[in-house]
C-alpha cells in the first residue's frame, strides 16, 4: 500500500514539476508584444496655420465671432438685471471686446458698493445679541436672538462661522464680525 501512496505521491510531483516549466516557458522564453511606436509630433503647427488662414481669409467667420460674443453679452446683461445679488466677478463679461467705462470710474464705483456693504453689514451686526454658548465633545451650538444654531448656520444674512467658548465668530460676505457675551 506504501509504495501505491508513493507513486500517486510521485506523479503528482513531476505533473506540478510540467506544469511550472511550461509556465516559465510562456512566461520568460516567449516574447512579450511588439514595441509600439508613435507617429511624429507636428499638429499643433498645423493648427496654429489652419487658425491664421481662417481668421485671414474668411471674414465672414470672424464676424459669426463677433455675433456671437454680442449674444454672450446680452445673456450676461440679462442675468445681470435678473440677479442683483450676484457677485460683483459674475458681473461683467470676460468675453467682451472693449471696456466701456474708465478704470478710475470703475474703481469709484467699487469702493463706494463695498463701503455700503460694509456699513449695511455693521447696522445688521448691531442687531445681533449672543446669549448664550454650548460646546461639548460633539457639538458646538450658540443661542443668538433667542435661536439655537450650530457652525455653519445662518441667521439672516450672516453664517455662523466658528463657536469658541466665550464669542461667536458670524461672517457676511468679505466681512467677520466678532459676538461677544
Amino acid at each position: 500500500m506504501r509504495s501505491r501512496s508513493h507513486t500517486k505521491t510521485s506523479t503528482a510531483l513531476i505533473c506540478l514539476m510540467l506544469f511550472g516549466l511550461a509556465g516559465v516557458y510562456f512566461m520568460y522564453l516567449k516574447t512579450g508584444p511588439q514595441q509600439a511606436s508613435a507617429a511624429s509630433f507636428e499638429a499643433p503647427a498645423a493648427a496654429d496655420s489652419a487658425i491664421t488662414h481662417y481668421l485671414n481669409t474668411s471674414p465672414a467667420g470672424v464676424k459669426q465671432i463677433e455675433k456671437s460674443l454680442k449674444r454672450t453679452q446680452s445673456v450676461v446683461a440679462r442675468l445681470n438685471a435678473e440677479s442683483p445679488h450676484a457677485p460683483t466677478e459674475l458681473r461683467t463679461n470676460p468675453f467682451r471686446k472693449s471696456v466701456a467705462v474708465d478704470d478710475a470710474g470703475n474703481a469709484a464705483a467699487l469702493r463706494e458698493r463695498q463701503e455700503q456693504q460694509r456699513q449695511a453689514a455693521l447696522k445688521a451686526v448691531a442687531g445681533l445679541q449672543l446669549q448664550s454658548v454650548l460646546i461639548n465633545e460633539k457639538n458646538r451650538s450658540c443661542m443668538i436672538n433667542n435661536g439655537l444654531y450650530v457652525e455653519g448656520g445662518h441667521i439672516d444674512r450672516f453664517e455662523v462661522e466658528r463657536i469658541a467658548p466665550n464669542s461667536v465668530i458670524v461672517r457676511s460676505g468679505p466681512y467677520r464680525f466678532e459676538l461677544k457675551r
